[in-house]
């Protein structure tokens, strides 16, 4: 091996002042590993040396000979006697504040072999693997895990976040942030009330019933995201919708809803002079975004990531942020651990936080199916449940979530009550681990004119594949009327209508 891939000398510092300063072992055992030595006696007198610091006995040279000798080592090499090779190892001398630079250089050298390495794995993938698919699929496998660690090297270690917490909070009030930039979406009511749902780093999730507009308003919000921020779309179908199912929507989105979709669908778009102004205006709007469709209906968790994280690296770069959009979670049949579905969909949404978290800081959006809990076909509205418990596989999901909102159908009494005037649709949400302007409206229940108490929700109307911001409970309460009748939360007699 190049001898620029180790340093002996590094080693041999980085090993005298751990039998130094035994106060550094809690800081580098988070991050440094005995494999992080080239040589294999370093190894071992690394693992000697952190195996009598937990014992808590002393780290001087009989004592580190000793345990050596104890598990067979009597020389360092063919030449060289341990009890010599150990106790000029520690007359090495070394300061208190050294140390940082010499385990620098340490896994400086274990980044450079990693990447060595990987580059002889891949030059035999070359060799043994044919077809595009698999030698893409087996190189970005090879370097996802070989290079993984070596990138989040620091990721785990505890931080002291109160030290810097006076300066950071006066340089946010010196430089208040931009609320312009802060990716808020097309609803002013979701805004104010619960901030952004695109923060990097964080997912948020749909929950609907089959049916009920999941893809409609996901590719709603994210055309408006993209065109009012210019970044790009990247959609994952899960096995729903075809690309050419997409395009059709995406025209009745840019049509502004006035042009129905069966006749975007069949050409009779062109018989009506207000569909063809309507079309002819709206599509320009195409030119300047870009939407990726991308079909992972057979693809495994592990193959998505990758897949995306190969799109962020060559169509968007690295320093830049896309709308990560999949639709929609369920779970797989393919590339599994034969574990159970809850189990399977909450690794998979971990393994999703992580990813951007950790490597692409990146916002991701997507809807998942309620369970029959969430049904609402001849019910009355106090025979829905609007709580997390109607989001289907596992509760892990929702953990992960930085905002999950419930989206359903109002049911009868409600539209009558209401008088059809404030949309036909609910977004209720179930968790807000970020909220906007308005946090204390958003938190709150309120009185009904009926003297019972609801928690506050978003009022949407959907038509042909357009949304419309119809307020949040408390616009519309002064304009109910005495007469209203939404029903309270089920009873303890109505919790056998709840599946």
């Amino acid at each position: 091996m190049n001898i620029d891939l180790f340093d002996y000398t590094v080693e041999r510092h980085c090993l005298a002042a751990l039998a130094h300063h035994n106060y550094i072992y809690p800081e580098i055992d988070q991050f440094i590993k005995d494999t992080d030595f080239y040589h294999p006696i370093h190894r071992t007198i690394y693992k000697t040396i952190c195996s009598l610091i937990e014992e808590k006995s002393s780290t001087n040279d009989p004592l580190i000979i000793a345990k050596l000798k104890g598990i067979g080592i009597s020389k360092f090499e063919d030449d060289i006697n341990i009890d010599k090779y150990i106790q000029s190892l520690c007359r090495i001398p070394v300061s208190k504040d050294a140390w940082r630079d010499f385990y620098a250089n340490l896994l400086e050298f274990r980044v450079k072999r990693d990447i060595y390495n990987t580059g002889i794995e891949l030059q035999k993938l070359a060799q043994k693997v044919t077809g595009i698919s698999n030698l893409i699929d087996g190189a970005d496998k090879v370097y996802s895990e070989n290079t993984r660690e070596s990138i989040s090297i620091n990721k785990s270690e505890a931080k002291e976040i109160c030290e810097g917490l006076e300066d950071r909070i006066e340089y946010l009030g010196n430089n208040p942030v931009d609320e312009s930039k802060m990716l808020m979406g097309p609803f002013p009511s979701v805004n104010k009330l619960y901030g952004s749902l695109h923060r990097p780093g964080n997912i948020t999730l749909l929950g609907a019933r089959s049916g009920v507009a999941k893809t409609s308003l996901s590719l709603f919000y994210n055309i408006f995201m993209a065109e009012k921020y210019n970044m790009p779309i990247y959609w994952q179908d899960h096995g729903e919708m075809s690309a050419e199912e997409l395009q059709i929507r995406i025209a009745a989105i840019f049509s502004g809803g006035s042009v129905p979709l069966y006749a975007i669908e069949n050409g009779e778009w062109r018989k009506n002079p207000l569909w063809v102004q309507a079309i002819r205006s709206g599509l320009p709007r195409a030119k300047k975004i870009k939407i990726y469709y991308q079909s992972v209906a057979n693809m495994g968790p592990n193959k998505i990531i990758s897949t995306t994280r190969r799109f962020k690296y060559n169509k968007v770069g690295r320093e830049n942020k896309f709308l990560w959009v999949f639709d929609y979670i369920k779970p797989f049949d393919v590339d599994t651990d034969n574990s159970p579905e809850w189990k399977q969909m909450g690794h998979f949404i971990q393994h999703i936080k992580s990813f951007i978290q950790e490597e692409i800081d990146n916002p991701f959006f997507s809807s998942i199916q309620l369970n029959k809990s969430g049904t609402t076909n001849n019910k009355k509205s106090s025979d829905v449940d609007d709580s997390e418990n109607s989001i289907s596989i596992s509760d892990r999901i929702t953990q992960q979530t930085s905002h999950t909102f419930i989206i359903r159908r109002k049911v009868n009494d409600e539209l009558e009550a209401e008088g059809m005037r404030f949309g036909n649709l609910k977004a209720i949400p179930v968790k807000t681990r970020f909220l906007g302007r308005e946090a204390d409206r958003a938190l709150g229940s309120f009185k009904m004119p009926n003297g019972r108490y609801k928690n506050n929700y978003v009022n949407l109307d959907f038509k042909n594949f357009n949304f419309y911001d119809k307020g949040d409970l408390v616009d519309i309460l002064p304009q109910l009327n005495d007469i209203y009748t939404i029903a309270d939360e089920p009873d303890e007699s109505k919790k056998d209508l709840i599946e």
